[in-house]
Order: structure tokens, then C-alpha cells, then sequence
């Protein structure tokens, strides 16, 4: 069979319904493939615009924002960036919780500080067991059941 041309890999990524997205850490400008309004089932918006937009639109059930698992990450950036990944949670206008998982890679700058980053958003169907309860124990106190504070 004749070898089919080079597809940029955004293309194909945005084709089985994920969203890319490029963060200057540093300005803290976000940039979205075009799908990703649709793929948060939301209007584009300012939300969009900036992580710290965007992460303040996450749902509280959410176990971290992008942000915290960058500046929690343990990783080091020897030149070829650190790989991330999180679960998130949006709020659909009736209450119902959409579920996403977050994947990507982040980059230092000279003095070791996240810089930039880029990735790919997709819908799953939620957590695992084993991710519930870790999201469980992160928000909520084991033995109360009271929410915690961050």
C-alpha cells in the first residue's frame, strides 16, 4: 500500500476529539486547537484565554490544576522537559461533571522555573477507583468527611 503523507500530529490529536493546547507558563497565555470549546462542552470564552482563567473554572472535586501539578512536580528539566499528567473535573450548567484528563510536557527557563508547556486534554468517563480515592483523601478528611481546605 502507498505510504500515506506525513500528518502533523495536532491534526490527528484534534481528530479523535482532543484538545492541544500551548501554555507560556511565564505570560501565562494559553492557546487552544479549535475544538477546545467544544470538547469542554462551554462557550469560547476568556476562560480559555489563561491558565489561571482556565483553572479557576475547574470544579472543586478536582484533585489539582495544571499549575499545582507543574509546581508540585518533583521533575527536573534537563533540556528535554518533564512529562505532567492530572485529572480534572468542569461543571456542566446542570450540575453533571464532565471529566477530562490532562497529559503534556513542561519546560524550564535558565533558572529551572516552568516556562512553557503543551499538551492534550481528552474526555474520559472519570477517575478510577484507585484515582477516586486519592481525589477523596485530597479534598476530604478521611475520618470527619469534612471538606479540606488547600
Amino acid at each position: 500500500s502507498p505510504l500515506r503523507p506525513q500528518v502533523d500530529p495536532r491534526v490527528v490529536l484534534t481528530s479523535i476529539g482532543e484538545a492541544v493546547y500551548d501554555w507560556n507558563v511565564a505570560e501565562d497565555r494559553l492557546s487552544w486547537s479549535g475544538n477546545a470549546a467544544s470538547l469542554f462542552e462551554r462557550e469560547v470564552g476568556d476562560w480559555l484565554a489563561t491558565g489561571a482563567s482556565f483553572d479557576r473554572t475547574l470544579d472543586p472535586i478536582s484533585p489539582s490544576t495544571r499549575a499545582e501539578a507543574i509546581v508540585l512536580c518533583e521533575g527536573k528539566d534537563s533540556g528535554n522537559g518533564v512529562p505532567y499528567r492530572l485529572i480534572f473535573a468542569l461543571s456542566k450548567s446542570d450540575g453533571a461533571l464532565l471529566w477530562f484528563e490532562d497529559t503534556g510536557r513542561w519546560f524550564a527557563d535558565a533558572d529551572g522555573r516552568a516556562a512553557a508547556a503543551h499538551g492534550a486534554v481528552r474526555r474520559i468517563s472519570g477517575p478510577s477507583e484507585s484515582e477516586r480515592q486519592e481525589i477523596a483523601s485530597s479534598k476530604f478528611d478521611e475520618q470527619t468527611g469534612a471538606y479540606l481546605r488547600a
